[in-house]
């Protein structure tokens, strides 16, 4: 049982950090879709796509980064209390906060269901020149609200197991 829990624990980390390195490379090409944007208007040979895709391709990013952030311990933390309580009261909280971020990650997933299906059935699109449905770029909070909901119970387990944070993030 604790074998399969370890490879568990692997695959989840593995998972998330791989939705963590396509968020990178997504921040990358936006950089670098906006320079390119910006030194073509200098040039006089202004590109629209760049303006238009670059708001989709954050809500992407964002959504696929946020599981590994948790998981590293880099979201907002009140770190000037953690670092004053007990380590008893600090699990406390750590299970709390874990908790909290699991039930928060299955509203992510239940809603953005809701939007995708509105979205769907309206037939609601971008109104840009790229034109297509919103439910494309909608369809990545459901799947954000999985990694998520993956790293915090990653991080619930180990909390009521008394691991540290520092245990968790390998």
């Amino acid at each position: 049982m604790i074998q399969l829990l370890r490879l568990a624990d692997r695959a989840v980390v593995a998972l998330v950090r791989l939705a963590g390195a396509v968020a990178a490379l997504l921040l990358l090409f936006c950089a670098l879709s906006i320079f390119a944007g910006v030194a073509a208007r200098m040039a006089g040979v202004p590109m629209g796509w760049p303006t238009e895709i670059v708001p989709h391709l954050l809500v992407v990013s964002v959504m696929l980064a946020a599981a590994e952030c948790f998981r590293r311990g880099e979201h907002i933390a009140v770190d000037f209390i953690i670092g004053r309580i007990g380590s008893r009261a600090r699990r406390i909280v750590n299970v709390w906060a874990s908790a909290t971020v699991v039930y928060l990650s299955v509203l992510l997933v239940i809603q953005g269901m809701q939007m995708i299906a509105f979205s769907r059935m309206a037939g609601i699109r971008t109104f840009d020149r790229l034109d297509f449905p919103v439910w494309w770029v909608e369809s990545v909070i459901p799947v954000g609200g999985v990694l998520l909901g993956l790293a915090s119970l990653r991080a619930l387990v180990g909390a009521l197991a008394g691991r540290r944070e520092s245990e968790l993030a390998p």
